[in-house]
């Protein structure tokens, strides 16, 4: 047996009276590549923050390579050895990749002067090596998402790293893109890099892991060498129960009243596109990333510009000039960017559920009525089964899962006829999934019509009526949900 590069002995953490881990035992082998998976709110993110040294703990041991060790900062774990690739990535887009990869790092020549030919060289030198042909002077903004995920992996080994944490890495990539950084994590752990790999995505984790752990409620579940589990077993530790999934979403409609009908949308990239969209009907929307799925939703709601092309709303023309002609028109769409497009993170949970809504609680002479906009907010948040269900708390503080349900909420207090839902599981957990998959459907048998964008194919096959497949700004093909699989899904969208 191998030498522990990495152990945890009974670490607890509380911030306040709350509890948030519990004595968690946790290691970690020299190339090894070990995942840790649990709900939001189960302790993931406090665990990699005290073990990399962005907070401290209250009790416990960590020992690095047998040596006790405590970090006051990121900085000093990363002296040893352990970095952090978060979700939302770091990079400067105002920068080039050479001056991320060296910043508070510079190489200076004998006069103190920044010694740039010395970087680009030694830089350039590590991609060659690990066949990732990059530019060091190019611009980050220039990059796609997939490309800056590799480049702040290859940042942390540029440096050394012999523990790297991946928070969620797939999250914004493609299939393609997924699976050459899995080539890479899996290259790099064979030379003795070890990687903890955090990802609410179980077969991925089944893909990659070597051993797992299940996080519930700050406890320490299980861990089981990935040989020894499968799916259902990780889902039922995560949750403390089983849950029930379908894999299909199966109705019978009667598909008949259009209530959208978009007609020869063209503009930008996006070809003549043709679509209805019928009552209470979930017609999903799959292609791979910039296929020009989000592109299209966005100017139909105004967003992005039409060059031609006619929008219906009930058989009657309408000119949607930006989103809020939208929501007028009973349109509401929930953005994939909830953070930055979809949620006030700074604002309690109470004012970005009434954001859309505030004429409603509103007068000239009184103001906000806030005994009306409180009792309002909050059912809807007690609907959502946000948790925690105070309307007071800050949005920022809440898990990912619980701000996904809080922007769902902010969408539907304007009962619209149509919902847009741009990734609507985007980094929310397994229970969270499976809330929000219901009140999809709950909406849908309640006669709202939606639209749905996923890049989980098992998301749209679950969910949809119709799938509407795109592939280079256009609208490729249209299929009836029925006895279809995921092979003749990709087959079009590529």
């Amino acid at each position: 047996m191998k030498n522990k590069i990495l152990e945890l002995k009974n670490i607890s953490k509380s911030y306040d009276k709350n509890l948030v881990l519990k004595k968690i035992d946790f290691d970690l082998y020299p190339g090894e590549i070990h995942s840790i998976i649990g709900e939001n709110g189960a302790g993931k993110s406090t665990m990699m923050k005290i073990i990399s040294g962005n907070t401290n703990y209250d009790n416990g041991v960590i020992s690095l390579q047998n040596q006790q060790v405590s970090f006051h900062n990121s900085l000093e774990a990363m002296s040893k050895g352990i970095n952090i690739v978060y979700q939302e990535l770091s990079f400067c887009d105002n920068l080039t990749v050479l001056e991320n990869f060296f910043i508070n790092r510079e190489i200076k020549n004998s006069l103190g002067i920044l010694d740039w030919d010395k970087m680009h060289a030694k830089l350039s030198n590590f991609l060659r090596q690990a066949d990732f042909f990059i530019e060091p002077y190019t611009p980050i903004s220039q990059l796609n998402i997939g490309v800056k995920q590799m480049l702040e992996i290859f940042k942390a080994l540029f440096f050394n790293s012999k523990i790297i944490i991946l928070d969620e890495p797939t999250s914004s990539l493609s299939k393609k893109e997924i699976d050459l950084l899995f080539r890479y994590v899996k290259d790099f752990a064979i030379l003795g890099v070890s990687f903890i790999f955090i990802s609410h995505k179980i077969p991925e984790i089944i893909e990659l892991s070597d051993r797992v752990s299940v996080l519930r409620d700050g406890e320490l579940i299980f861990t089981k060498n990935i040989q020894d589990t499968n799916e259902n077993d990780i889902i039922s530790a995560m949750v403390g129960r089983e849950i029930q999934q379908n894999e299909f979403y199966s109705r019978k409609l009667d598909l008949t009243e259009a209530v959208l009908s978009v007609k020869s949308l063209s503009g930008g990239f996006l070809k003549d596109i043709s679509i209805d969209l019928k009552k209470g009907e979930i017609l999903g929307m799959f292609g791979l990333i910039g296929a020009g799925r989000t592109e299209f939703i966005k100017s139909i709601i105004g967003e992005y510009p039409r060059d031609s092309g006619e929008i219906f709303l009930m058989n009657s023309k309408v000119n949607i000039k930006n989103p809020y002609d939208a929501l007028q028109n009973k349109i509401a769409y929930l953005s994939e960017d909830r953070k930055n497009l979809g949620l006030y993170l700074d604002f309690t949970i109470l004012s970005n559920v009434i954001s859309c809504i505030l004429d409603r609680f509103t007068s000239v002479l009184n103001g906000l009525d806030f005994s009306k906009s409180r009792i309002f907010a909050q059912k809807y948040v007690d609907l959502m089964n946000v948790r925690p269900n105070d309307i007071n708390k800050v949005v920022g503080t809440l898990s990912g899962g619980n701000q996904q349900k809080v922007l769902f909420a902010k969408c539907i207090v304007s009962d619209p006829q149509i919902l847009i839902i741009d990734e609507p599981t985007k980094g929310v957990d397994v229970n969270a999934k499976y809330e929000i998959h219901e009140k999809i459907k709950a909406l849908s048998d309640n006669g709202v019509s939606i639209i749905l964008i996923s890049s989980e194919l098992p998301e749209i096959l679950k969910l949809s009526d119709r799938i509407a497949i795109f592939n280079r700004g256009t609208i490729v093909k249209t299929m009836n949900n029925i006895n279809i699989d995921s092979e003749q899904i990709l087959r079009y969208s590529l």
